[in-house]
């Protein structure tokens, strides 16, 4: 299996800055799948050279709505 910084262009890793923002509408009953998914996937993408941070956020008005910055 390749890795995540296999897969990303590395014309991102120029020096600039760069930030990707995830706006995601679950389902009900996925929640708890999508946590394990977000800790499997944060671990790897936290390896990728040049990573800052990553966060998560739910929205306090519609908790089915995830923001992954």
């Amino acid at each position: 299996m390749e890795s995540l910084s296999e897969r990303v262009s590395q014309s991102v890793f120029d020096g600039s800055r760069l930030r990707v923002i995830l706006l995601l509408d679950l389902q009900e009953g996925a929640q708890q799948r999508f946590l394990e998914a977000y800790e499997h996937l944060r671990n790897q993408v936290a390896s990728v050279p040049g990573h800052i941070s990553d966060q998560l956020c739910q929205s306090i008005e519609n908790p089915s709505q995830w923001l992954i910055t």
